[in-house]
């Protein structure tokens, strides 16, 4: 049943983009605001593309968290369901949609933008910056995305995962409590037998164990009867719990769906206030304060993205391999390097 849980749909990857572009988007405002360089082609402007571009990264990421909360809340809670629904081809099917389906409404947008020459009043001269082929256009299909990535997104994806946490949640400690038992009923089951010394008495149960005929005169019927009801009912929970591994890959991915609530919770609530608030608390009213709330926000998508790539490294082996071996290399050549 694990065949498909076990295989990645790789949000690693869409956080990375995510992560690399915001990087490069500060990088190039920083560039210019802070440290003066203002070339021909507008590093400012081309931190203004690259973030609209890590939008899309990051509406993907959300995606793929729904998807694998959905499907591993699914293989705990409704385990015969997820054998048959999510298959490998289906789960694949659907990773692809959610890039093909997110790619393709951010296209028409992004295609409306081209290089244009402006003229910068501050710098008295004319830089080459980015523009709209339609302007009418451009806007109306920018309002639909930003809805779709800033509103709808968003609130959907929270109130899923949320759901989808406390099954886990609820179902992982009622697999605890299960092999609590199990472990307990085993431990008592063995400790009579270990004292035995003397004649054997065989007590019909399902696991045949002897008691000592000494101790027959504080057993009574019922309590051999509680017993065995009690292991019937473990040995028919325990075809329900999770092994190990298993539990190690529903912790890791209900860890990355509480990152995900604690790191967009912030942007719901910005997000109501500049719907409730407006125009003070937007673009057009208090500037300042309105985008320095964002670029918290901003902080914290960044961390929450960031804080699953650490996540992958410490719940999947083959990503650790992969990562020591390439830091490994890097070092290795730099060593190298500083030799010749």
């Amino acid at each position: 049943m694990f065949a498909t849980l076990t295989k990645k749909h790789d949000r690693r990857l869409s956080d990375l983009f995510y992560n690399l572009a915001w990087f490069s988007e500060r990088i190039l405002a920083g560039a210019e605001l802070v440290h003066n360089q203002h070339p021909y082609h507008s590093l400012l402007w081309t931190g203004f593309f690259i973030s609209r571009c890590s939008q899309m990264w990051y509406v993907i990421s959300v995606l793929l968290t729904v998807f694998a909360a959905v499907q591993k809340c699914s293989c705990i809670a409704l385990p015969l369901v997820f054998g048959h629904f999510f298959t490998q081809r289906r789960t694949v099917a659907v990773v692809i949609t959610i890039f093909i389906v997110t790619i393709t409404y951010h296209i028409p947008g992004l295609s409306l933008y081209r290089w244009e020459e402006f003229f910068d009043h501050r710098r008295n001269r004319t830089r080459l910056g980015y523009g709209w082929i339609n302007r009418p256009l451009g806007l109306k299909l920018n309002i639909t995305t930003d809805w779709i990535n800033f509103i709808f997104v968003p609130f959907t994806s929270e109130g899923v995962i949320i759901v989808c946490v406390i099954i886990m949640t609820m179902k992982l400690r009622q697999a605890a409590a299960t092999r609590l038992a199990m472990t307990a009923g085993s431990s008592a089951t063995h400790g009579g037998g270990k004292k035995s010394t003397g004649t054997h008495l065989v007590i019909p149960n399902s696991q045949n164990q002897r008691v000592h005929t000494s101790f027959l005169s504080e057993i009574t019927p019922e309590q051999i009867l509680e017993s065995q009801v009690t292991r019937d009912k473990v040995v028919k929970n325990s075809n329900d719990i999770l092994n190990p591994r298993e539990l190690r890959v529903i912790r890791s991915a209900n860890l990355i769906c509480v990152i995900f609530i604690v790191g967009t919770l912030p942007y719901l609530v910005i997000t109501a206030c500049n719907i409730a608030f407006r125009p003070v608390f937007s673009d057009i009213g208090e500037i300042e304060l309105y985008f320095t709330v964002r670029g918290l926000q901003d902080i914290i998508y960044v961390s929450s993205t960031a804080a699953n790539i650490l996540v992958y490294y410490k719940f999947n082996t083959k990503y650790r391999k992969a990562i020591n071996s390439m830091f490994l290399c890097w070092c290795t050549e730099l060593y190298h390097n500083d030799d010749s």
